[in-house]
């Protein structure tokens, strides 16, 4: 019985897909689609999602009010990333991201108490 073959690529092509649809499925739950928001939190994740290989025309469609030159940013970033996937560049960016997300929260219970 002849075993599967599979290359470093194609198991590195395959976490990235399983970590993508992983954050999508965040995405889904926490703004309630597949649409980021225009902010420092919707920035982060799909920061996140580029890292993970999210393509340009997925990056715009899940976030319409992208604009061409800040997508060549983030892909730039998350290439830089990517290409070198140490612990302190992972953490940064998951530090990045929960910062953004506390102030959003901040941001909804300062204005929901007024």
């Amino acid at each position: 019985m002849k075993q599967p073959t599979n290359t470093p690529q194609r198991d590195s092509a395959q976490v990235r897909s399983i970590w993508r649809g992983k954050l999508h499925e965040l995405c889904r739950r926490r703004y309630g689609n597949h649409r980021l928001p225009n902010d420092a939190s919707g920035r982060a994740m799909l920061t996140a999602l580029l890292c993970f290989g999210l393509s340009a025309e997925a990056a715009m469609e899940d976030a319409p009010w992208l604009e061409t030159a800040e997508l060549e940013m983030m892909q730039r970033t998350a290439t830089s990333r990517r290409r070198s996937p140490s612990k302190q560049n992972i953490t940064a960016l998951f530090a990045s991201h929960r910062r953004a997300a506390f102030s959003v929260l901040t941001e909804d219970r300062s204005a929901s108490s007024r």
